[in-house]
């Protein structure tokens, strides 16, 4: 229910104009460091994974999601989402659950975090999945090699026990599973190891020029005999190790979002992309998901044909709050971006958060009784409606009447697109059009405000005359049309 102009009251206006505000964030989250339980996993059995990440910069990290990437495993905790912010210096600890594959070796497994800037924090973390009593990897030269380097590739065996290896012959990746290539024959005979605690042999190894950058797990075939048997045995074990420095595009989005997004009004979301990497990006589709009392007005994906390395590309999009009750303040767009690198089809996930803002509004005033007169006891009830997309608090409302009686009710917290009702009782000890102010007082996400809006109460003389009273509401209409006419043109004028 909308104020009538015969009432002379109209809308109250919010005196805020939110500008466009740009988030510049310096965060630095790294992983600290990690635990594993049990520091050696058996095949197909269960283990953890715990993380300290750590916000060395200088700026509030917001982090989006947290996730394992465990290629052979079967990750049994979710990925994190709406994870929270870091202060500078500040540390947090996460946890994974995983289940081991069946085949022995050592897995590159990489925990990723993801902060609402759209940067990324990539940290290997080698898993060894061994029985108790078996030949593993103790640890290799490297585990992180750049395309265009040559590194040789040092693997040291170790098992629980003295090592008994007769014509022990290893190959590296024989099948040609990875991007890694042994610079050199992939077949070693390394010979006779009897009695020792350990063996090393090594390979000199480069990258594929047209690798992607990720994790892999290269395979490593060992046979030999045993030291009182002619039968040959064979074991195949992983060497984890991470591609970086290939040539690819690097997708970073800035988002330019309003400091609070109104209900009911077009507002713009604006996207600076830019290709940090060191190859061109193709195809790209830049698409907002948007669900909820969140609509895009207009298409809610723009393609981009191309942003080369070094090069930036500009977007905006057109977004509606509607108002309608809501529990939180903060809404989060999902954004997500597809595109071409080197005839690879990527996907890149982020997310725009944007802050609602209460607004109330008088929806309607009435008296008890309706016509009043010098003397009587009277019910004034004014009905305080938010029309916002957040919620108010500690709302109160005020009501500087000239008569005996409360002038103050404290209605609490009002939902977004709900309302209630501020009650004033007292007895009129005055005739006429008095004038007064409704004042209400809240607090949001943005801070207290204090908004005041004029209005006017007409008490009668006792025996007054009926067109006395036609007379009276007839000048007040006029006044109430007269406020609500130049609050009108004041707001359409963006005044």
């Amino acid at each position: 229910m909308r104020p009538r102009p015969w009432l002379a009251l109209g809308l109250l206006v919010l005196l805020a104009a939110p500008g466009l505000a740009q988030a510049v964030l310096a965060p630095a989250v790294q992983v600290a460091s990690y635990q594993l339980s049990p520091e050696v996993v058996r095949p197909g059995s269960t283990g953890s994974l715990t993380v300290t990440l750590y916000n060395g910069g200088n700026a509030t990290a917001v982090m989006d999601q947290a996730l394992l990437y465990a290629p052979g495993f079967e990750v049994l905790t979710p990925t994190y989402h709406n994870i929270g912010s870091l202060g500078p210096l500040q540390k947090a600890n996460l946890t994974f659950v995983f289940r081991s594959p069946y085949t022995e070796g050592i897995y590159p497994t990489e925990v990723q975090v993801s902060l609402q800037t759209g940067t990324q924090t990539r940290y290997p973390v080698p898993i060894r999945v061994f029985t108790a009593s078996s030949l593993y990897i103790k640890n290799t030269s490297f585990t992180t090699i750049a395309v265009g380097q040559t590194k040789t590739l040092t693997v040291t065996l170790a098992s629980h026990g003295p090592l008994s290896l007769r014509g022990l012959e290893v190959e590296l990746d024989p099948g040609d599973a990875s991007p890694v290539d042994p610079l050199g024959p992939a077949r070693q005979l390394v010979g006779d190891f009897i009695g020792v605690p350990e063996v090393q042999f090594s390979f000199p190894v480069a990258v594929k020029g047209n690798a992607v950058e990720n994790v892999y797990s290269v395979p490593l075939v060992l046979k030999w005999t045993g030291p009182s048997s002619e039968s040959t045995q064979e074991a195949t074990l992983k060497v984890g190790m991470r591609v970086a420095g290939v040539s690819a595009p690097s997708l970073r989005v800035e988002k330019r979002v309003p400091e609070s997004i109104p209900a009911g009004k077009v507002f713009p979301i604006d996207l600076n992309i830019s290709n940090t990497g060191g190859d061109r990006a193709t195809s790209i589709t830049v698409n907002l998901n948007t669900s909820g009392p969140i609509s895009v007005v207009g298409p809610n994906n723009i393609v981009i044909d191309r942003i080369e390395s070094g090069e930036s590309r500009q977007v905006s999009f057109s977004l509606l709050a509607a108002r309608g009750t809501s529990t939180t303040s903060l809404y989060t767009v999902p954004l997500t971006l597809s595109y071409t690198a080197s005839s690879v089809n990527r996907l890149q996930s982020e997310a725009i958060t944007l802050r609602g803002v209460s607004e109330l509004s008088v929806a309607a005033i009435s008296t008890e009784p309706t016509r009043l007169t010098e003397g009587d006891f009277a019910t004034l009830q004014v009905k305080v409606e938010n029309i916002g997309n957040a919620e108010a608090k500690s709302v109160v409302a005020r009501a500087d009447l000239p008569f005996e009686g409360n002038r103050e009710a404290a209605l609490g917290k009002i939902e977004a697109g709900d309302d209630a009702p501020a009650v004033f009782i007292f007895r009129t000890n005055q005739a006429g059009a008095i004038p007064y102010r409704l004042t209400l007082e809240y607090q949001d996400d943005f801070g207290s405000h204090n908004l005041t809006q004029p209005a006017q109460l007409v008490v009668y003389s006792r025996g007054a005359p009926p067109i006395l009273t036609v007379a009276a509401v007839v000048a007040i209409a006029a006044g109430g049309f007269l406020f609500l006419r130049r609050r009108r043109r004041r707001k359409d004028h963006g005044l």
